[in-house]
């Protein structure tokens, strides 16, 4: 098996965006639930390949979508490019793009933590990017106690996605959460106005640590 980048996301325009950008081809239909797009980047001095993976937010599909990979490639690198949402307590832009670093289960039990976003030579002006905040992974009932609520403000939870805790904590049981990285496009609303923006913006910032 060859070293691989992967890069992992459940929106299709992320999806056209990123196979344009790299020239992926779609190269197989797994399941009826994803698709596995593959290529290669060169430049003169290096050739690295690269595969995009299209899931659905289940759980049991992030399982499988991870134990495939890791069957079938060696991941020197992982990245989950998608949404999150904002918990209202901090004045966020709908064009922020933040790199979470700590990240927490729904279960509140166990977090995991990314030293690798940390790094110096982003131009935090240029992307609108954010670095290193909490980010917590729920079920879409979760916010629906209060007792759940409660504990995200006393947490200083920043933001809430639904898969990235699952897409790292299998790399950390594998020993490759030292090689994962965390995207995420703050919205409320997938169809706002500059949608097509802020998407090629956050790819841009995926090309820039790939």
């Amino acid at each position: 098996m060859e070293l691989v980048k992967i890069i992992i996301t459940d929106l299709q325009e992320y999806i056209d965006l990123i196979s344009k950008r790299f020239n992926l081809k779609k190269i197989k239909d797994i399941s009826f639930w994803w698709d596995i797009y593959e290529g290669e980047r060169t430049t003169d001095d290096w050739k690295e390949k690269i595969i995009l993976v299209l899931t659905w937010l289940s759980k049991i599909d992030i399982d499988n979508n991870m134990n495939y990979i890791l069957e079938n490639y060696i991941p020197n690198k992982i990245i989950n490019i998608w949404i999150a949402w904002n918990l209202d307590k901090i004045d966020l832009k709908s064009w922020d793009i933040i790199l979470p670093n700590t990240f927490i289960d729904e279960k509140k039990n166990e977090a995991l933590f990314l030293n690798n976003a940390i790094w110096s030579f982003y131009d935090l002006n240029t992307f609108w990017l954010i670095l290193n905040w909490i980010c917590l992974s729920w079920d879409k009932l979760f916010l629906e106690y209060e007792e759940n609520l409660d504990f995200s403000i006393d947490n200083w939870i920043d933001i809430y996605d639904n898969i990235a805790f699952s897409i790292l904590s299998i790399a950390s049981k594998n020993s490759l959460l030292e090689n994962c990285l965390v995207i995420k496009w703050i919205t409320n609303d997938l169809e706002i106005d500059n949608k097509n923006f802020i998407i090629e913006n956050s790819v841009n910032i995926l090309e820039l640590i790939l």
